[in-house]
């Protein structure tokens, strides 16, 4: 019969858009001989049925802007997946703007507008019907970028000049003397590629549903860019944020701006967040700290925090300096943390001469791995007991270092143990940040850098900081 024929026929090929073939003969009311027909015209790629769901129409714009136009026609073709036309006219993608020169408020809007409309990022839903909104981090870093001029149709103009000196040359690209001029400045060195995007993106502290961060500003930079004037944009995205009906007023406030180690990102996030003092009841709350810093952004809304990570793998590079930690009058190298973390038999010399390897500095993994042996030393000095066959200079190395040690612990156990409490975490922190205050004291910068003693002084600012906020929003 006809339906054992359709049966069979099924069994033995895999149709294209099969649920597209039944609905068009459904609806034509065929009959099972001409859709025997049709299945073996679809089969072949000679009839191609109509139609899409929501499902093929993303799984078609994901293969179209991973795999490029030529994958998309292989799976059209192979699979039935849609054309890229057809994309574009049933899809709405909402698209980074990016910025030609220093990222202006009208920029800033138009990303704020297209990727955070209600209908493409849903909307936050407050701890508890009586409080606020709960706040978001703003976060920026540099991606890579291939150094080259490209053109945006949608302002007909040159983008990919570095937002340094971009505005030194008319970037229109209505006429062709522009193009030249940019091309002589080029030429010139009066004018560069952006090397380096700095990308900002904001994300929720407290939506665990929809916390993807979501860019609103892309500028390509060629690193030169100074604190003040990095500053400068910044204050304008947070200025926007707070204006905009799709930033603060529908989604909340922004609570912290975060970064990498970059010394030109810390001192811009240091000047924006220092103007002003947390007020109202998170003051009342964490002045009972004592020697808190209450020092925030103007509007007295924003403090600023490193990345955790960089963190780490800034004290793994700190203990792999050939130069040595000054510790209690104690100088501690590399050679003396080799010669402890072998001797107590933790790891062999082999396996220690790789944790302590200076070249690998972007290794968070490994970063961690030292952290967590040279805190096994204190317990298996402790088992050992005895220091015989140690000379005094070895022995007072060793507590040295068993003590720095267990102050970067306090630092690093609460990002990688998942089984201390919220209150665990917080007293280990605070313990961090007391004997880096003493270590600062006493040695200065020959312990902890500057630079680390400040981006973990306000990291752990940070976190007491939007704890204390979460608590008053969600007692």
């Amino acid at each position: 019969s006809d339906y054992e024929k359709i049966v069979q026929y099924l069994s033995r090929r895999d149709i294209p858009r099969l649920r597209w073939v039944f609905s068009a003969a459904l609806k034509r009311g065929v009959r099972l001989e001409r859709l025997l027909t049709l299945l073996q015209r679809a089969a072949d790629g000679i009839y191609r049925a109509h139609g899409h769901d929501k499902f093929l129409l993303d799984v078609s714009f994901l293969a179209s802007e991973l795999g490029g136009p030529r994958l998309l026609f292989a799976l059209g073709r192979s699979h039935g997946l849609l054309s890229k036309r057809t994309i574009r006219r049933r899809l709405n993608v909402p698209r980074v703007l990016v910025s030609i020169a220093l990222p202006t408020k009208d920029e800033i809007d138009t990303n704020i507008s297209s990727l955070l409309d209600p209908d493409v990022a849903p909307l936050p839903v407050p701890l508890s019907p009586s409080t606020a909104l709960p706040g978001h981090i703003a976060m920026f870093d540099g991606v890579a970028l291939e150094p080259k001029a490209c053109y945006c149709g949608r302002r007909d103009c040159v983008i990919g000049l570095s937002r340094e000196t971009a505005s030194r040359v008319d970037t229109s690209a209505s006429e062709m003397e522009n193009i030249d001029l940019i091309r002589i400045a080029l030429h010139e060195k009066r004018v560069k590629f952006g090397t380096e995007a700095t990308v900002l993106a904001i994300a929720s502290y407290a939506d665990d549903t929809h916390y993807t961060p979501i860019p609103l500003v892309a500028s390509p930079s060629d690193k030169s860019e100074k604190a003040d004037t990095l500053a400068q944009w910044l204050g304008t995205t947070l200025e926007c944020w707070k204006a905009h009906d799709n930033g603060e007023r529908t989604r909340g406030p922004i609570w912290s701006l975060g970064s990498d180690g970059d010394s030109t990102y810390r001192l811009a996030k240091h000047t924006l967040c220092s103007k002003g003092r947390l007020g109202g009841a998170l003051r009342d709350k964490l002045s009972r700290l004592h020697g808190f810093n209450l020092r925030s952004s103007a509007d007295g809304q924003t403090t600023w925090t490193c990345d955790p990570k960089h963190i780490i793998k800034r004290f793994a590079t700190l203990l792999r300096n050939r130069q040595g930690i000054i510790v209690s009058d104690s100088n501690i190298t590399p050679h003396d943390i080799l010669f402890h973390l072998t001797s107590l038999g933790s790891l062999s010399p082999e396996q220690a001469v790789q944790l302590l390897d200076p070249a690998d500095k972007q290794n968070v993994p490994k970063a961690v791995s030292l952290m967590q042996y040279l805190h096994e030393l204190g317990p298996r000095a402790k088992a050992a007991g005895s220091t015989a066959g140690l000379d005094p200079v070895q022995i007072r190395s060793r507590n040295a270092l068993l003590a720095f040690s267990r102050i970067l612990w306090y630092f690093v156990e609460p990002f990688i143990n998942v089984h201390m409490s919220l209150s665990e975490q917080l007293e280990s922190l605070a313990a961090f940040v007391h004997c880096a205050n003493i270590l600062q004291i006493r040695h200065g910068s020959a312990a902890l850098t500057g630079a680390l003693f400040a981006d973990t002084g306000a990291t752990v600012k940070n976190i007491f900081t939007v704890v204390a906020r979460l608590q008053l929003l969600n007692p």
